[in-house]
């Protein structure tokens, strides 16, 4: 019911530099539909998620950003950011995907509807996920949502970087 709202995962917590002000002034600035920030693992660790798709003849290819732009344009970021309300209801998530590509898939569909998206390096906040076992065993049912993505996309090969990465199911 409001004109933007952030997404973020249940084990984020927000910090002093977790700025959500700055991510709607660059959406507002920029016209963009989304804006992410950084994630830092554990407080320490600096996540680097974002950057551009291609998905071509059956080839996904993820080139994860290596500008050092404050504020650059990207395909995708991570699942902390800022969006308008309007422009997610026209690419909702797909509820056949659960965990494991749910993600890229928003972002793969996301950018072809046109959708832009941008990522500011000044804006942060914590992951801090759990260490359960039995919750992070859980978590570990990939195939039927690997193959599914790779299906509903018509991928056979994934790169990133340059560098095949396995496909299995």
């Amino acid at each position: 019911k409001t004109s933007f709202f952030v997404l973020l995962d249940d084990d984020f917590l927000f910090t002093k530099k977790t700025d959500i002000s700055l991510l709607l002034n660059n959406i507002v600035e920029m016209n963009a539909d989304i804006v992410g920030g950084v994630c830092i693992d554990f407080g320490f660790k600096k996540r680097i998620y974002d950057g551009v798709y291609s998905v071509s003849n059956g080839i996904l290819n993820l080139i994860i950003s290596d500008r050092k732009d404050v504020i650059r344009k990207v395909d995708f970021c991570l699942n902390f950011f800022i969006a308008k309300t309007e422009a997610i209801i026209k690419c909702p998530w797909d509820n056949n995907i659960k965990i494991h590509r749910e993600h890229d898939d928003f972002f793969i569909r996301a950018k072809d509807m046109g959708l832009v998206v941008y990522h500011n390096d000044l804006v942060e906040i914590e992951h801090h996920p759990s260490t359960n076992k039995k919750y992070i065993n859980s978590r570990r049912i990939f195939d039927i949502y690997e193959q599914y993505f790779n299906e509903k996309h018509q991928v056979k090969e994934r790169y990133i970087l340059g560098k095949p990465t396995t496909i299995k199911y």
